[in-house]
C-alpha cells in the first residue's frame, strides 16, 4: 500500500513538475534568440520583439493556465460588419450631398474663401451636419482598421502555434493562455516583464484535422 501511494505521489510530482515546461521551452528560445540576434528563431516561437537588450533573464513566477475560444470568426465578422458600415456611410454622405448641392457649393466656396470665417445662418447649419458626416466616417475607418488589426494580430499567433499551417476560418477550437513574470537584466538594469503565452488547440472542419501547437509569445509588457 505504502509503495502505491509512493509511486502515485511520485507521478504526481512529475506531472507538476511538468507543468509550465513548455511555457519555459518557449521563453528559453525566445531568449536565445533576442541574445544571439537570430531573428529567424524568434519569429518562430513570438508575435513580439524585446524592448532592450538581454544580459540574462529568470522566471519569477508562472501564472495560472485559462482558455478562451478561437476569436478568428467573431474577428472576422466584425471585420464584415465594419466594412458594411464604411460602405453604407459612404452611400449616406453621397445622398446627403446630391439633396444639398447647392448649398453645399456655396458652403465649399466660403470656406475656401474664408477658412476662419464663422458661417452663420443656412450655411452653419450645413457645416454642423457635414462635419458630423465626416466625424462619422472618420470613426467608422478607424473601428474597421481596429477591426482588421485584430485579425492580423490573431492570425500571426495562431500561426506560429501551429507551426505555419494555414490559419483561414475553417479552424475552430481553443486557445490556451497563461502570463508568467520574468526579471531581465539588460546589463544597465534590472527590470520586470510580463510575457502572455498562448498555446493554440485547434481543429480544421475542412479536412478534419487536428493542428500540432506549441506555446508562443503573444504580449509583453513591462511592469512597474
Amino acid at each position: 500500500m505504502f509503495r502505491c501511494r509512493g509511486l502515485a505521489a511520485f507521478s504526481f510530482l512529475v506531472l507538476l513538475l511538468s507543468c509550465g515546461g513548455q511555457e519555459k521551452q518557449a521563453l528559453s528560445t525566445f531568449f536565445d534568440a533576442v541574445q544571439s540576434g537570430n531573428k529567424t528563431a524568434l519569429a518562430t516561437v513570438s508575435t513580439m520583439a524585446m524592448p532592450v537588450d538581454v544580459q540574462s533573464w529568470e522566471i519569477i513566477e508562472i501564472g495560472e493556465e485559462s482558455t478562451e475560444t478561437f476569436e478568428l470568426p467573431e474577428l472576422l465578422r466584425k471585420v464584415r460588419d465594419a466594412k458594411r458600415e464604411v460602405d453604407y456611410h459612404a452611400e449616406k454622405m453621397g445622398i446627403f450631398l446630391d439633396d444639398n448641392k447647392i448649398i453645399h457649393q456655396r458652403y465649399e466656396t466660403q470656406t475656401e474663401k474664408s477658412p476662419d470665417a464663422e458661417l452663420t445662418g443656412d450655411l452653419a447649419e450645413h457645416q454642423k451636419k457635414w462635419d458630423e458626416l465626416l466625424q462619422a466616417e472618420t470613426d467608422f475607418a478607424e473601428a474597421r482598421k481596429q477591426a482588421r488589426g485584430a485579425v492580423e494580430i490573431e492570425l500571426a499567433a495562431a500561426g506560429i502555434s501551429i507551426m505555419g499551417s494555414a490559419v483561414n476560418e475553417h479552424l475552430e477550437g481553443e486557445v490556451a493562455i497563461t502570463q508568467v513574470q520574468v526579471s531581465v537584466n539588460s546589463g544597465s538594469e534590472e527590470k520586470l516583464y510580463l510575457f502572455t503565452l498562448k498555446n493554440y488547440d485547434l481543429f480544421n472542419t475542412k479536412n478534419q484535422i487536428q493542428q500540432r501547437s506549441r506555446w508562443i509569445i503573444a504580449d509583453i509588457q513591462e511592469q512597474g
